[in-house]
């Protein structure tokens, strides 16, 4: 029992749906104006321990607060011009959901701590697998942005102190505790989850902090927090190599909208025509690489086990077998009772495989629009929000008349690391008239 959504949102596996001041991080970067700015390294030539308070003092300028309609998070800021990195999960819901919002802190010459809140935020780079995300703030800089210092040789070892700043909550009542400073052990530098590594520290880690810093005795960062088992002290970050090089590979304003949008479209023709010829192979395709992870394996097995518990708790109540998918499935939802049917097919001692969470997801994409005697579609529109994309197809069916019918489909696009890929779920439809 684990939970990988540190903002608070119900979205969590327990319920099984599951500049510093003296850095930039970039070998050469431009100012917002276009004129040159000073070539600083990813962390200091000097590099100078600090006592645990001053490095708080000193860092916490470059950690943000990430707000979505689906929760809060962490994250912080990588360049002067407002690039920040946090989890992936953290802005995913803005894919369904509307904006992003960012909270920036500054401390002026008082010693006074000022906010700025910027709603023009927009993620240029998704990484579903290793829950990366990178996000620009488009508005001009309110406040002056101070990023934090990437550590670049991963120069830490199990038993050093590390810091965590980040801004944990409780998604219920909606209160945050903002820029919240806590202190551990790494316990481990390589933990083995998910078919990947990452570190295990001691500092506490709570809803709220996914996408926070770790920082060592430099004031680098050497790690992100991401997710925890639950009820217990054991956390986990993703170590700063998985984010390090999308940093430099995808610095601010790298972002091409005109040359985006031509692959995304060539990406959401071929899932479509997919699904007129039930093309099982290229629909895999196009769908996110998140969908077959470790993590999601891990999901559905996870899935199968409480979906097995209760089925022999009904066979025991001698609940006719006709009923038991009425009874697992009470929505009848598409999703519901197509992983019943898995369920019930899969002998008892197996578990499900990482070409059984393809098949389910390819079959979702199928099984609406066979149920809607699917027959032909057309692309009206497409909107690119950075690295989230929105299509508004036309698609004609057979309605229960045996007539074609025509009606609209809105689907969600992600440039899924250096790929676009369809964020499809079984289809919404709006009437739009015959």
């Amino acid at each position: 029992e684990y939970s990988d959504r540190l903002h608070p949102t119900d979205h969590t596996i327990q319920s099984l749906r599951y500049q510093s001041t003296h850095g930039v991080f970039s070998e050469k970067t431009v100012r917002r104006d276009g004129s040159a700015a000073k070539d600083l390294p990813i962390h200091p030539g000097e590099r100078r321990l600090r006592k645990w308070a001053d490095l708080a003092a000193e860092v916490g300028e470059s950690v943000v607060v990430i707000k979505t309609e689906g929760g809060l998070g962490s994250g912080f800021l990588v360049d002067a011009r407002g690039l920040v990195v946090t989890n992936y999960h953290v802005v995913e819901d803005s894919m369904i959901r509307k904006e992003i919002e960012i909270k920036v802190y500054h401390r002026i010459g008082s010693g006074e701590i000022q906010t700025a809140t910027y709603k023009e935020c927009i993620p240029i780079y998704l990484d579903p697998v290793v829950d990366v995300a990178l996000v620009e703030i488009r508005e001009e800089p309110r406040v002056p942005f101070r990023p934090a210092v990437l550590n670049r040789d991963d120069s830490y070892r199990k038993g050093e102190d590390i810091a965590v700043i980040g801004s944990p909550g409780e998604g219920g009542t909606g209160q945050q505790l903002e820029n919240s400073y806590s202190q551990g052990p790494i316990a481990e530098k390589e933990r083995e989850h998910f078919g990947m590594n990452y570190i295990q520290v001691g500092a506490t880690i709570n809803p709220g902090n996914s996408g926070g810093p770790l920082f060592n005795q430099y004031a680098e960062v050497i790690g992100m927090a991401t997710w925890k088992y639950l009820r217990t002290s054991y956390n986990f970050a993703v170590p700063v190599a998985r984010f390090r090089e999308a940093v430099l590979a995808h610095p601010f304003g790298s972002f091409d909208p005109a040359a985006e949008e031509e692959a995304c479209k060539k990406v959401v023709d071929a899932y479509w025509k997919a699904i007129v010829e039930k093309d099982a192979a290229t629909i895999q395709s196009c769908l996110p690489s998140s969908r077959t992870g470790a993590r999601e394996l891990e999901k559905f097995n996870a899935y199968l086990k409480a979906f097995r518990e209760q089925m022999e708790i009904l066979r025991r109540t001698r609940i006719p077998e006709a009923d038991l998918e009425k009874l697992l499935n009470p929505g009848s939802s598409p999703a519901g009772g197509l992983f019943y049917r898995m369920v019930k097919d899969k002998p008892a001692d197996e578990k499900f495989t990482v070409e059984d969470v393809q098949s389910y997801y390819v079959q979702l994409q199928l099984l609406g629009y066979e149920e809607a005697k699917f027959k032909k579609y057309e692309i009206n529109s497409v909107s690119l929000t950075g690295a989230i994309g929105k299509f508004n197809v036309r698609i004609t069916y057979e309605d229960a008349g045996g007539r074609e019918t025509s009606q609209s489909d809105v689907k969600t696009c992600i440039k899924d690391r250096s790929e676009w890929k369809v964020f499809a779920m079984p289809p919404q439809f709006e009437e739009e008239g015959g």
